[in-house]
């Protein structure tokens, strides 16, 4: 009888953006952050006034135009790594 061996990985470490000094994550660890009441934030976006957050249980996207929007998540959020908590 032949097994199938399983191999295990691990996340990779989060990442220290050199410019920003900030630690970066993947989606998923940004999520945990979120969920502590955390704002997150993509240093793709450049500017700090795009982040997303929890709003009455909903994830929330808070743009420069100062307006709040039911967050759509897609690949491009899904698949990065540059995720960072903003105070």
């Amino acid at each position: 009888m032949n097994e199938e061996k399983i191999e295990i990985s691990q996340s990779p470490l989060p990442k220290k953006d050199e410019k920003q000094t900030r630690v970066t994550m993947n989606f998923c660890e940004a999520l945990q952050e979120v969920m502590k009441n955390k704002k997150i934030h993509r240093l793709e976006w450049k500017d700090l006034q795009y982040y997303g957050f929890l709003k009455n249980s909903i994830l929330t996207l808070h743009k420069p135009d100062d307006k709040l929007y039911q967050w759509v998540i897609n690949d491009g959020d899904m698949n990065s790594i540059d995720w960072t908590v903003i105070e």
